[in-house]
């Protein structure tokens, strides 16, 4: 067994007790909540709020709009565009790359189960956990700075929520298709998942609107700007990005796109290497 993986899924399922599909949601889910990259996983979401709480015990806040310009930048720049991808890559990246180690091969065998399953039930766990880390972060962030003398106002805050926990809880979902789709393709999915963030979502947002919109973090900066009655906020993104802002509905087109895309090219991906295996083991 596989020390990173935690308990394996034959030893956690007996027979009869869930149903086979919900079974490898419910593993990946203990998979991803457990496993040694978690604890990276758990410090790098972490970092907002952390940073957020030094903030506002060591700058000079005196009014609420400063406040919400510091809790708007942490979301923008560390949340989306660092934290939770980085977390994606090290929770989603690995989901279907250790079929033997963590027994989903052999629990396969047994309840008869395809690969496009096992792909999507274990995608839907770790989703489920990245997403419920990524809100209870972000909603220690919006803790750190509603409250206080100098805290968000009402219409702020209730911005803060709303559009901070969906964006959040959107870019967990997008950015985990995108990596494990990546960890499927190449042999070294670490490698490539960083050198992914730092030429799209690192490299590109700095260049002209045009390059902007290759990247996952303009369309979730886009879809956050259409569903957040934050002026602060829109100002903020107005002063960076002009005119160049996509709606929230074009933009959240493109990022269901870029998730059914990535699911669909693993799936491929699946059939493809089972096809393959059949006729080597024809041969």
């Amino acid at each position: 067994m596989n020390s990173d993986q935690g308990d394996t899924l034959v030893a956690t399922s007996p027979p009869g007790r869930w149903p086979p599909w919900s079974t490898l949601v419910r593993f990946a889910v203990r998979q991803t909540l457990r496993s040694r990259r978690a604890v990276l996983v758990y410090l790098l979401l972490a970092l907002p709020p952390v940073v957020g709480i030094i903030t506002v015990h060591a700058a000079d806040i005196s009014d609420a709009r400063t406040s919400a310009q510091i809790y708007w930048g942490l979301t923008l720049a560390m949340m989306l565009t660092a934290s939770l991808p980085l977390a994606a890559m090290l929770s989603c990246g690995p989901l279907v790359s250790n079929e033997v180690s963590d027994g989903t091969l052999v629990y396969l065998l047994t309840r008869r189960l395809s690969r496009q399953s096992v792909l999507l039930a274990k995608f839907l766990g770790a989703v489920f956990s990245l997403v419920a880390v990524s809100v209870l972060s972000q909603a220690l962030l919006v803790v750190t700075f509603a409250f206080g003398r100098y805290g968000l106002t009402g219409a702020e805050r209730g911005a803060a929520l709303v559009g901070g926990f969906a964006i959040v809880a959107v870019g967990a979902v997008v950015f985990a298709a995108v990596f494990n789709v990546i960890s499927m393709i190449f042999r070294k999915p670490l490698a490539v998942g960083v050198g992914f963030l730092i030429v799209t979502e690192w490299i590109f947002l700095t260049l002209p609107v045009g390059i902007r919109r290759l990247t996952v973090g303009y369309h979730l900066r886009s879809l956050l700007n259409g569903i957040t009655d934050s002026p602060i906020l829109r100002s903020m993104l107005a002063e960076r990005a002009g005119d160049g802002l996509w709606s929230a509905g074009a933009s959240g087109g493109i990022l269901v796109a870029i998730v059914a895309g990535a699911l669909t090219t693993s799936a491929i991906i699946m059939m493809w290497r089972e096809f393959t295996q059949a006729r080597e083991e024809e041969r």
